[in-house]
């Protein structure tokens, strides 16, 4: 499989790291149909593929971000995301919301205004922490909304949502503010990355 993504992306005497940094460059790829199949078999044997999971690789043109990204959440995920969706199809207002914290010296899950995702690239500061679930939310037509890392959790979870996403680090200190909602904890990236998604138990109810 590697001989086969080699082949189709390489030009004559180029090792293949330096194409892959050609096509970060901006450079259109053209895949023949073997080595696109090869490169699907590859990322799906490397982890347990539950969605993209996908960051923003800058190209020479803002405009012209490459989307990429190697780190994937465990399968267990996925039943989790089906029971957020279901959630958010019977709730009106703010489906879900993202507690943001500061986590390693950055800023995580926070973006200032939502709206501004509306339009390419995103950021807004650290919409890329929460990847991949954005995509999920985004396929679920979820209404998303999240709170500033300095906000404490009794004001950044009144009247909360029925969907709290956090960074496990966090899970105490919202936990007693989240009386009546179920807490389900999932390795998040490939580097011991832990979230909590806190359901409220009357709307899983109903799903």
């Amino acid at each position: 499989l590697v001989g086969t993504v080699e082949r189709g992306v390489t030009t004559e005497g180029e090792r293949i790291v330096d194409a892959l940094r050609r096509v970060a460059g901006g450079e259109r790829l053209e895949l023949g149909a073997s080595a696109l199949v090869a490169v699907l078999l590859l990322t799906a044997g490397t982890v347990g593929v539950v969605g993209l999971n996908v960051d923003y690789w800058n190209s020479a043109s803002e405009e012209d971000r490459a989307v990429l990204q190697w780190a994937q959440p465990e399968n267990d995920l996925q039943r989790t995301m089906d029971d957020v969706a279901a959630i958010a199809d019977g709730t009106d207002g703010t489906d879900v919301l993202f507690y943001g914290t500061s986590v390693g010296g950055g800023t995580q899950f926070y973006v200032a205004n939502e709206s501004s995702l509306d339009q390419p690239p995103p950021g807004g500061p650290s919409w890329h922490s929460r990847l991949p679930l954005p995509w999920y939310l985004e396929r679920a037509g979820a209404t998303v909304n999240s709170s500033a890392p300095d906000t404490p959790p009794d004001e950044a979870l009144v009247d909360a949502p029925p969907v709290v996403i956090a960074h496990d680090d966090a899970r105490e200190e919202i936990a007693a503010e989240l009386d009546g909602y179920a807490v389900r904890e999932h390795r998040f990236k490939l580097w011991g990355e832990d979230i909590v998604v806190f359901l409220d138990r009357d709307a899983l109810s109903r799903v």
